[in-house]
């Protein structure tokens, strides 16, 4: 679901990934964005941060099944009465940077035995010889 307007958008979506691992690309993605986080909560998946022109926070909740939403909300600094233009540009943003996080983590697995990165789609490791678990 995306809202636009009012100077804001907010927009949330779901993931088959684990709480811990959207934590870890959220904060990666801020990283990219290269805004100011303002104040974070690991225990509530909860990050408050902005730019130049806009405040916003992403919130990452676990839904059970390895299952996430990602909510993230951008905002002006002040509401904009009877203005409901398109104002995603951050949040298209943040969604677009961490959806490469995304790709790059299901483009490889650890190797349980060796800790090597090796091809998801690797039935075994070439080093060790440890049948992978395929994740599909």
């Amino acid at each position: 679901m995306i809202i636009n307007g009012a100077g804001g958008c907010y927009e949330n979506r779901y993931y088959e990934l684990d709480v811990n691992s959207a934590w870890n690309m959220v904060l990666q993605t801020l990283n990219d964005m290269g805004v100011q986080v303002d104040e974070w909560s690991q225990e509530e998946h909860l990050v408050k941060f902005h730019n130049v022109k806009k405040i916003m926070q992403v919130l990452v909740r676990d839904m059970g099944n390895e299952t996430v939403e990602i909510a993230m909300d951008s905002r002006g600094k002040h509401l904009l009465a009877y203005c409901w233009h398109k104002e995603n540009k951050e949040v298209e943003m943040f969604f677009d940077f961490f959806e490469e996080h995304l790709h790059a983590f299901s483009a490889y697995v650890i190797c349980p035995t060796c800790g090597r990165k090796i091809s998801s789609f690797a039935s075994q490791c070439p080093d060790c010889g440890q049948k992978i678990l395929q994740r599909r």
